[in-house]
């Protein structure tokens, strides 16, 4: 399935859901670096239409690529699991109480969810 070509006032649209930041980490992002993520990804059923869409750093449409909201949260919550099992200097600060790893993943677009955000 293509991909479709969106004009600029649906990107702006995507873009303007969370306030020109990543729907996913929340960092700040220019509309030019905006990349639009599908929350269902085309090759899993998905649609190119706007409420399926939300605006993403290049990282984290990187590290989502094909998965969907939810895989991703499970991704993103097993990476404390994965740096405990393959990193000393991770363990060490866990041990020393700097490192804190039962935070629960939440999204940005769930935190701060508005009328225009699915």
């Amino acid at each position: 399935m293509g991909r479709k070509r969106f004009t600029k006032a649906e990107r702006e649209r995507v873009y303007q859901k969370c306030g020109g930041r990543c729907a996913y980490c929340g960092c700040p992002i220019t509309f030019e670096e905006m990349q639009a993520d599908h929350m269902v990804p085309l090759r899993k059923g998905g649609s190119d239409t706007l409420d399926n869409l939300l605006p993403a750093c290049r990282s984290c449409n990187h590290y989502k690529h094909t998965l969907t909201v939810e895989e991703f949260r499970a991704y993103v919550s097993g990476i404390p699991e994965r740096l405990e099992r393959d990193s000393i200097p991770y363990q060490v600060g866990v041990r020393f109480g700097l490192i804190h790893s039962d935070t629960k993943v939440e999204f940005y677009f769930e935190k701060n969810k508005n009328d225009d955000t699915p």
